[in-house]
């Protein structure tokens, strides 16, 4: 059983392997929860802005749930918007 950390650790090194942009650590949330009738980690966040960027002229983005199995740590499935069907990594 993999722990809280360790699920977002999970989700971070998805991003980092397809060279996508960190969490924006404000916006991190995680929960338990049930996918696909398997107890998972969910780890909800939005996009870090860029250093250069000012917060106010940028739009935030919606935030990403990332599906941990929470048995396994394998990261299984990420939602761009709730409610649409999880995508395979």
């Amino acid at each position: 059983m993999v722990d809280r950390e360790a699920a977002i650790e999970t989700a971070r090194r998805f991003l980092a392997a397809r060279n996508h942009p960190p969490f924006d650590e404000a916006t991190l949330f995680v929960e338990r929860g049930i996918e696909d009738g398997r107890l998972v980690w969910i780890v909800i966040a939005g996009d870090a802005l860029p250093e250069s960027e000012d917060d106010w002229s940028q739009p935030h983005p919606s935030p990403v749930r990332y599906f941990i199995d929470a048995e396994t740590g394998e990261l299984f499935g990420f939602e761009l918007e709730r409610g649409h069907t999880i995508l395979p990594p």
